[in-house]
């Protein structure tokens, strides 16, 4: 399966295709870009700049002239209402158009539209060194890693409604984390024990896929195979998904790769969006949540109201 990964090191947005061929820089003059994900139907690439504090995006026509066009240059924007202190991961939920991410001054788990309105603190208390987060609207669940003094994986519901540790052995400094929306597999990397692991999505079947490594930062999966930044070893490394044989070096360079994402069709699976009618009568934000039991629908949805306003009836919140 051929594609494309699109990378950030602190000053750049760059793509390289998955055989590590046609290493191409796509955005400069960035303060420290750290996470990336994109929305790949609408054609917008998202990023977070832990020194300023913002998310800026781009918008391109089609991937293939992103990779090949090499007189393209990508205006940056920044999203006007979003700014923090520093910025740490970042999803993007593809199928009701929200954007996550988090705030690793306050540790805070926060949610907008994709162009930062209706902005909320979805998770706010018991967090500890939030890092990386990955978003599943297809089971309505959002997944983050935590160091603090008990490092763990955090799967919680879309809509703010529950979280829980799902997994916390033997774990240091969990970095990247991944989902693979074929297998229901999650990857993540770990920096102090040198290591990438897998696990299911409920936390179980945990297995330790690759030791070694130098100092490994982010990671995604693409087809048959997983890719990841190391910090020290200035590299994108890769390997097979299963056993993590077949693998090496991809591209290496003079600088320090951070986020990275697959950018494939097959990374964003199509679903029915539970709040495609009327915003699912929500006056402000509608979020995605896990579905009830019994029910036929693989997912539900939540009526939310901003930050720093409450809810005037059941789905209209105080204008």
């Amino acid at each position: 399966l051929a594609g494309f990964l699109i990378y950030t090191n602190p000053n750049e947005i760059r793509i390289v295709d998955t055989n590590g061929k046609g290493d191409r820089l796509l955005v400069s003059g960035l303060q420290y870009a750290v996470a990336i994900d994109y929305h790949l139907k609408k054609k917008i690439v998202y990023w977070t700049d832990s020194k300023i504090g913002r998310i800026s995006y781009f918008s391109y026509e089609d991937i293939s002239d992103l990779k090949n066009n090499r007189h393209v240059t990508l205006k940056a924007h920044v999203i006007p209402n979003i700014q923090f202190h520093s910025l740490a991961g970042i999803a993007v939920d593809w199928i009701s158009d929200k954007l996550y991410f988090i705030d690793d001054d306050t540790y805070r788990i926060y949610v907008s539209n994709l162009d930062g309105s209706n902005l909320k603190a979805l998770y706010t208390e018991n967090i500890t060194y939030p890092r990386a987060l990955a978003v599943d609207p297809l089971q309505g669940y959002l997944y983050w890693t935590e160091w603090g003094d008990q490092s763990k994986i955090v799967r919680a519901s879309m809509d703010g409604s529950s979280k829980s540790a799902i997994q916390s052995d033997e774990m240091h400094w969990p970095n990247g984390l991944a989902i693979d929306y074929l297998t229901k597999k999650v990857y993540f990397t770990d920096a102090h024990a040198k290591a990438i692991y897998r696990i299911n999505m409920t936390g179980g079947e945990f297995t330790n896929i690759k030791s070694g490594l130098q100092h490994p930062h982010d990671i995604t999966v693409h087809g048959k195979r997983i890719y990841w930044t190391d910090w020290q070893a200035y590299a994108i490394q890769s390997c097979h998904k299963v056993n993590c044989k077949e693998g090496g070096k991809i591209i290496t360079g003079n600088k320090t790769p951070l986020g990275i994402k697959s950018l494939a069709p097959k990374h964003q699976p199509k679903a029915i969006n539970p709040c495609a009618r009327n915003n699912g009568n929500c006056s402000h934000l509608c979020l995605i949540s896990p579905s009830k039991e019994n029910d036929k629908q693989s997912t539900s949805y939540r009526c939310a109201c901003p930050t720093g306003i409450s809810f005037k009836s059941e789905n209209v919140c105080h204008s």
